[in-house]
């Protein structure tokens, strides 16, 4: 039942999309976006904010497993727990900075030079 529920809801909202772009709306011009964006700029922007999201996210997961650390004052499961999040979180940041330097990487080589 919650299957239907959710076809029924994703079929009207995409009937709705498109009785807007049917009807011709005049979307105003003055936004303060820039022109001609393409897609490969609006791509990098969306891996680079996701990429600066997960290495904030791994950042602060690395603070807190080691203010658990500093907190565990002998308890060995609690430290036990303290550093697998350090280190799933120091895994985090390698993985974060590392598809930053791909994604520079993969950019340089199809434009043929390097953008920031």
């Amino acid at each position: 039942m919650k299957k239907t529920k959710k076809i029924i809801l994703t079929l009207s909202l995409a009937a709705l999309l498109f009785s807007l772009k049917a009807h011709a709306i005049d979307y105003p011009e003055e936004t303060g976006l820039p022109e001609g964006t393409d897609i490969q700029g609006i791509l990098e922007n969306i891996l680079s904010w996701l990429l600066g999201i997960v290495g904030t996210l791994a950042l602060i997961s690395f603070v807190i497993s080691g203010m658990q650390y500093f907190l565990a004052t002998g308890d060995d499961k609690a430290m036990g727990t303290a550093k697998k999040t350090m280190m799933y979180s120091i895994i985090g940041i390698i993985v974060a900075l590392s598809g930053f330097i791909a994604i520079q990487a993969i950019n340089s080589l199809l434009t043929g030079g390097y953008s920031v």
